[in-house]
């Protein structure tokens, strides 16, 4: 990305995370219905994964769970401590 719209974005996200509240104080949304359908969806993938890696009693099957939790984490935004990167 180009610098001029790389400082455009840390601008306009600053400008939105400042003052948001002006424009979700006037939209018509049901909030609380928006923010559960994502957390349940967070939810279901994250019972998903531990399901899909249910099989693995080792630390290679825990890591790999404890990875893709991680990644849904991310996906929804959500922040999930300090990270190490083994990879």
């Amino acid at each position: 990305m180009e610098v001029p719209k790389e400082l455009l974005n840390q601008y306009l996200v600053k400008y939105l995370n400042d003052n948001i509240a002006h424009f979700t104080d006037k939209l018509d949304l049901d909030i609380s219905s928006i923010v559960q359908s994502c957390a349940v969806q967070a939810l279901e993938e994250i019972r998903a994964a531990i399901r899909r890696n249910d099989d693995f009693y080792d630390n290679a099957g825990d890591f790999n769970t404890i990875e893709e939790i991680l990644q849904i984490f991310d996906k929804y935004g959500l922040h999930s401590g300090a990270c190490h990167d083994f990879g």
